[in-house]
């Protein structure tokens, strides 16, 4: 049932009349029909992003270095920075946020806050002012953490940042500010070159802390190249992959790391 329901969806629907169109335009392929080299392409693009492994392979590689952290290894730290992208804040919710794929930054977070990891916690995630109407990702989250008595401790907001680069901005400030010397940085595992590279740039040097892995293939686990069926989620896997490369390269040039 579930693998008829694939091929109903839009996804689904387009894959079914481009591979139509393919074999059409092959069995005509003498004739030359205008437009063939496009619908091969397009056929062949959907068919490598959408069906087989090539994009979980594609995040693997940008979470390989960071693969199967030792989360007993971690140092103890005055400060863990959480960067924001876990959750957004959502008037619509019961807690006032709408976990994200990356919801799991928050989370290990708040774990390694209750084990004792850290002397104070700094939130991410304010990509606009708060208000009493629409706190931010950041705000919200504090709340969160105090309602639900997950963590005591101090509780440090980045505020208004609008990229990775005002998030270490803003975190040079409170590290100048509070003098803290060793600082846990935790953000997705595609995102962690990037995170990295930028705070180092600012002069902060962090110690890792990935999460928010969507890849099995740094696992072990067994995962086939050949087509599987239609999966519209392996396009955000392969957004993920150009997102994270093109923003590395943009970075670089313009001196942020």
């Amino acid at each position: 049932m579930k693998g008829i329901v694939d091929f109903l969806t839009p996804l689904g629907l387009v894959w079914l009349g481009l591979t139509w169109l393919t074999l059409i335009f092959w069995r005509r392929r003498k004739e030359k029909p205008p437009g063939r080299w496009l619908v091969y392409g397009m056929w062949f693009m959907l068919t490598a992003t959408c069906w087989t492994s090539v994009p979980e392979r594609l995040i693997a590689s940008l979470e390989k270095p960071w693969a199967r952290p030792q989360w007993e290894a971690l140092p103890q730290a005055d400060v863990l920075l959480v960067l924001g992208g876990g959750a957004s804040s959502s008037p619509g919710e019961i807690m006032g946020l709408d976990m994200a794929n990356a919801s799991d930054r928050l989370l290990t977070a708040i774990e390694l806050m209750r084990r004792g990891q850290a002397q104070a916690l700094v939130l991410g995630g304010s990509i606009r002012p708060s208000t009493d109407e629409r706190p931010s990702e950041g705000v919200q989250s504090e709340r969160l953490i105090r309602q639900w008595r997950l963590y005591e401790g101090p509780i440090y907001q980045l505020g208004v940042c609008a990229n990775t680069y005002e998030e270490a901005l803003a975190m040079r400030k409170l590290v100048d500010q509070e003098g803290w010397k060793t600082v846990l940085l935790v953000t997705s595992a595609s995102h962690m070159r990037r995170s990295v590279a930028t705070f180092a740039k600012q002069g902060i040097k962090v110690t890792p802390v990935p999460c928010a892995f969507r890849s099995k293939v740094n696992s072990g686990t067994r995962t086939p190249w050949w087509p599987t069926r239609p999966d519209a989620g392996k396009i955000d896997l392969i957004s993920i992959w150009i997102y994270e490369n093109i923003g590395y390269a943009a970075y670089r040039m313009r001196g942020w790391l």
